[in-house]
């Protein structure tokens, strides 16, 4: 979900199964297959940079990130 233009956040979810070319592939159960095991959350502070915040099972984790450059073009995401 979204709380501003700046900020998303939501559930995080542990996935388990089969290996996407298991042969033969076994489909998820969201039932048995799906579990809830925290929060999520990323805060822009730029077109560049933003802060990634979560929790796995009660354990509380913040990173700073950045935007990774691959080549000598660099747009810059800066609001209208």
């Amino acid at each position: 979900s979204t709380t501003t233009a700046d900020i998303f956040q939501g559930d995080l979810l542990r996935v388990t199964g089969s290996a996407f070319n298991a042969n033969p592939f076994v489909p998820l159960n969201p039932a048995t297959n799906i579990s809830r095991v925290g929060n999520m959350r990323v805060e822009f502070t730029d077109g560049n940079t933003a802060k990634l915040i979560y929790d796995v099972n009660g354990q509380a984790v913040t990173k700073n990130i950045v935007r990774q450059v691959f080549d000598t073009f660099r747009p810059e995401c800066n609001e209208p």
